[in-house]
């Protein structure tokens, strides 16, 4: 269900049936150990840092986090209960902001409440988010993320992303905004650092590079059920997997972020599913004048340039994209700026 590399030589997993496995030397030799019983599963592993660590076990009741402070040489179960109002409740997902300051968002029915304890479980406070669930991300011990969503007056959806300035007790609102009737809400966000941050769930991934002041959603083109995580670590661009094992990668140089403030708003694709007859042209904005090039990748890596590097002044520019014999298939566009990669999926309907 779950792996994690707090140094380079240690490695841990768990899965649903309540293993989990551990090496203090690079993978020559692994520990296995059951830490639940049976019918307990352990989701997901997060560490704060190489010793302090959680992990959230679900299918028991009161629903607990497992807590290591020895790099998961052996781990302390902490009690989430439900609210006293409450009958029952399950764990819907578990942050470790601190090593004694945990967030959990559970659920019973149709209620939702954010629990949050500053003395590592021994009291538990709780708060309504904004929404029907609750997903969070912290770069520290006071700065973080929530995505969640919730019901317009019409029973449409919103996606709503939150932000804290005080790990976890109080929130301002940065996002809410109409979701399509296709999509399906939020699943994982992760931010690199305090301004550069990804959220991804079913059909789309939002992009921040100003902290959450401003977002720039691109589709995806699929006719499943995303389920979508996503890890953003710093001097990256960012990686989102699908449960069905498919990796979304952004390409180019990942040795910094500064150029993707003109990525946020640059490019656009239409039509996008493209189909027989109709031809897709690629509008692109340059802040500057600059070298331009454009071609095609299959998902196997064979690239075909539509386009060779030629000089394009400010401004916006249109250009049609005829891609010959190419099967119905997702592909990408790689367009290059200056020497700067950036891919756009397309999907081609024959």
């Amino acid at each position: 269900m779950s792996v994690t590399y707090p140094t380079e030589k240690i490695i841990m997993a768990c899965g649903d049936s309540g293993l989990f496995i551990r090496t203090t030397d690079a993978g020559t030799t692994w520990k296995t150990t059951r830490l639940t019983v049976t019918k307990h599963h352990l989701l997901e592993i997060q560490m704060i840092n190489p010793q302090y660590g959680i992990i959230q076990v679900s299918s028991s009741y009161p629903e607990y986090l497992l807590v290591t402070s020895d790099s998961g040489a052996t781990w302390d179960s902490v009690s989430v209960p439900a609210p006293p109002s409450w009958h029952w409740g399950f764990m819907h997902n578990a942050y470790a902001i601190t090593p004694n300051t945990f967030i959990c968002s559970m659920y019973w029915k149709d209620s939702i409440t954010i629990a949050r304890s500053s003395d590592r479980g021994k009291t538990w406070n709780y708060s309504p988010p904004p929404g029907k669930y609750a997903e969070f991300h912290f770069i520290d011990s006071l700065n973080g993320w929530m995505a969640t969503g919730g019901k317009t007056a019409t029973n449409g959806l919103r996606d709503i992303i939150s932000r804290t300035y005080d790990g976890g007790i109080t929130w301002q609102t940065q996002l809410d905004t109409l979701i399509p009737k296709t999509g399906l809400g939020i699943s994982d966000l992760s931010f690199a650092d305090s301004l550069h941050g990804l959220v991804v769930g079913s059909e789309k991934i939002l992009r921040t590079t100003d902290g959450g002041k401003h977002w720039k959603r691109e589709l995806i083109d699929t006719n499943d059920i995303w389920t979508l995580r996503v890890s953003y670590k710093p001097g990256s661009n960012g990686v989102v997997i699908h449960t069905s094992a498919r990796v979304l990668r952004y390409v180019g140089n990942t040795s910094s972020v500064a150029m993707l403030p003109q990525d946020a708003t640059a490019f656009e694709l239409a039509p996008n599913p493209a189909v027989a007859g109709a031809t897709p042209f690629l509008s692109f904005q340059l802040l500057h004048p600059a070298q331009v090039r454009v071609s095609a990748v299959s998902v196997t890596g064979e690239e075909s340039l539509l386009y060779a590097t030629q000089e394009f002044s400010e401004g916006w520019h249109q250009l049609p994209i005829s891609l010959g014999d190419y099967p119905s298939s997702t592909l990408f566009l790689r367009v290059m700026v200056n020497g700067e990669s950036f891919l756009r999926p397309m999907r081609m309907v024959r």
